[in-house]
């Protein structure tokens, strides 16, 4: 029987963790790691909600140990893995690592340590016995000595951010096969001037603002409040002021790959997949490729809006791009700084 000082919910736990473990055992060993994650997450909730009972996790974890005909250790290890992974990392790494290397890993307290150690196991490809072999020979106190340095980020040369003006445009001359300028198509004048607006897309110029403009001109754009509509006039401004706008975030592919819907202007919406310039971030679905993205993510969920300026030069015509959060924050040196990516 349970200890009747343990309050009414503890049934509804011992029920919960017993479920997940006997379900556990039912799996393949890819799932195993899982498993043991559940139940230490279902522990660490339960714990929270009574947290002026200094003693309530040691006790509980003691019945439930009793109760389940399972060591106290495997359940204490069990929380300790919940409050030192998340869900995310252990879903994307289960492939790689199987419950007796996660074994080892939570014994390393200090999470870059532990994070560098992770890359070296899989780079490696050590089992769980070559892991524990490996932290065993290197460790003194409750801190590793393995010589990990070679693998810790070199410190990178920074970018120049390129970065230009907002609703800067360039007029541009875009002929028409056998109709020159000033005849007319069906009825109408037209023009080969055109306003090139970036990734393939030109807004046709009226006569009358074709007139006004040559070709190679830079523009800019501003709202007419009375008129709402937007006017074109001519500007000061350089052609290094061009390809620059806003955009939401969609989707972040991977730490240097965005899916981005981009605003053009003039009430105009495109959208693009783009590859951060001159970075290279590590693969999704390696530790460290999925802790970059991660990276990436929170640093962009609380953004409604990024400053992005782009350029196509790589190799596979992709659209490369200089991404800035906020006014200070230029996307690919953080990842440089931090150590996600690095310069190609």
């Amino acid at each position: 029987m349970p200890n009747s000082k343990l309050p009414a919910s503890y049934k509804s736990l011992l029920a919960k963790v017993r479920e997940t473990l006997i379900l556990g055992h039912q799996r393949i060993e890819a799932q195993k790691t899982l498993t043991y994650w559940e139940a230490g997450h279902h522990i660490i909730v339960e714990v929270k909600r009574y947290e002026d009972r200094a003693d309530y996790g040691t006790q509980a974890i003691k019945q439930l140990a009793k109760d389940l005909g399972v060591e106290d250790s495997t359940l204490h290890r069990c929380v300790q893995f919940a409050a030192q992974y998340t869900r995310a990392q252990i879903v994307a790494g289960r492939r790689q690592f199987s419950w007796n290397h996660y074994k080892s890993f939570i014994t390393i307290s200090n999470i870059k340590e532990r994070s560098l150690l992770e890359d070296s196991a899989q780079k490696h490809q050590w089992s769980a016995e070559e892991l524990a072999a490996k932290i065993r020979s290197g460790k003194t106190g409750k801190r590793t000595t393995l010589d990990l340095k070679e693998e810790a980020p070199a410190k990178q040369e920074m970018l120049i951010p390129k970065r230009g003006t907002l609703y800067t445009y360039r007029i541009v001359k875009r002929p028409e096969l056998g109709v020159k300028g000033g005849e007319t198509r069906k009825g109408e004048e037209t023009s080969p001037l055109r306003l090139d607006l970036g990734f393939g897309m030109y807004r046709r110029l009226t006569p009358r603002a074709a007139a006004r403009f040559s070709a190679d001109q830079i523009v800019e754009s501003d709202y007419d409040t009375k008129e709402e509509t937007y006017a074109l006039k001519a500007s000061e401004r350089t052609p290094k002021e061009l390809f620059t706008y806003q955009a939401v975030i969609e989707r972040v592919v991977d730490a240097d790959t965005l899916k981005v819907r981009i605003d053009l202007g003039f009430d105009l919406e495109h959208r693009e997949t783009l590859r951060l310039r001159d970075i290279d971030a590590p693969e999704v679905g390696t530790k460290s490729g999925d802790l970059a993205k991660a990276f990436v993510q929170s640093l962009l969920k609380e953004a409604d809006t990024i400053i992005l300026h782009t350029t196509r030069s790589d190799k596979y015509d992709r659209y490369l791009a200089d991404v800035f959060i906020g006014e200070d924050t230029f996307l690919n040196n953080l990842l440089l700084e931090k150590g996600q990516a690095v310069r190609v």
